[in-house]
């Protein structure tokens, strides 16, 4: 089977739903307009009446989803002023803090 039979391959991951999707919502529906353009039409005035999930997915498509916050349980700090240990202790997933005498630093989890 060749690779157009299969669908695209993507990082080596065929990926023939997403191939069936795309072909179909680029076919002209009946008034001749893509069918993904009718869609589109569909969620925005699901939008507009209410429907908060349809507004929500208007709002990510056009602005972008909102980033997350990242947390840090520790305070700021700079890698250029810490020592190896501190940063083989973050590395192994043990946190920002120097390793402990009984701990080796060069041997990660």
């Amino acid at each position: 089977m060749t690779k157009a039979a299969r669908g695209r391959v993507v990082s080596g991951v065929d990926k023939p739903w997403r191939d069936a999707i795309r072909l179909a919502a680029n076919r002209p529906g009946e008034d001749g307009r893509k069918k993904l353009a009718l869609i589109a039409e569909k969620v925005v005035d699901a939008a507009v009446e209410g429907d908060l999930v349809a507004a929500k997915e208007v709002g990510d498509r056009l602005d972008g989803k909102a980033m997350q916050p990242v947390l840090h349980s520790d305070a700021p700090f700079n890698p250029d002023q810490m020592t190896d240990d501190e940063l083989a202790a973050i590395a192994s997933g043990r946190g920002h803090r120097a390793a402990s005498p009984q701990e080796d630093s060069t041997k990660l989890h």
